[in-house]
């Protein structure tokens, strides 16, 4: 089941080590310009849903301890109960919520969907990457990316 409005997600406090190669930059255009934003690339946990696990990106200014305390809570174990509001956008695969992923970034931004797949596959972190290419329903990054075109392409972020 995708991840929905009001499902609360466990979003690890900020450990550099331990996101080492899951920084990413998107790159789009919009108004006729290059833009471009670094991102962190998460596989976290959905409370809401028996901790299913969601593939979340986050904007990298905003994936730090004193943004997330502004808008989150720690559970016991130190990760940050992040509730899915409208400052949430997601891309998925199709109508039915298939392979929905999480964005939390300025909603200003209007990259299509397709960017954050294709930069995190991307990545330098072969066993990450393989694990975010098995999420998305595909056996490796190589057959992600070679079949992202029909799945994916052309469509802007939702907001929840």
């Amino acid at each position: 089941m995708p991840a929905n409005k009001s499902d609360v997600l466990l979003i690890p406090a900020f450990n550099a080590e331990e996101l080492a190669g899951k920084r990413i930059t998107v790159k789009w255009q919009q108004t006729l310009s290059q833009k471009s934003a670094d991102y962190y690339t998460l596989v976290v946990k959905n409370k809401s849903q028996d901790d299913a696990e969601v593939v979340f990106f986050i904007a990298a200014e905003w994936y730090n301890d004193a943004h997330l305390a502004t808008v989150a809570s720690k559970d016991a174990s130190g990760s940050f109960e992040l509730k899915v509001d409208g400052m949430f956008q997601y891309g998925q695969k199709n109508a039915q919520g298939e392979n929905r992923f999480i964005v939390y970034h300025d909603k200003g931004r209007k990259p299509y969907q397709h960017r954050f797949i294709e930069s995190a596959l991307a990545s330098k972190a072969a066993d990450f990457t393989t694990k975010i290419a098995g999420m998305f329903g595909y056996g490796s990054a190589a057959d992600l990316i070679h079949n992202i075109a029909s799945a994916f392409v052309g469509d802007y972020l939702h907001t929840f």
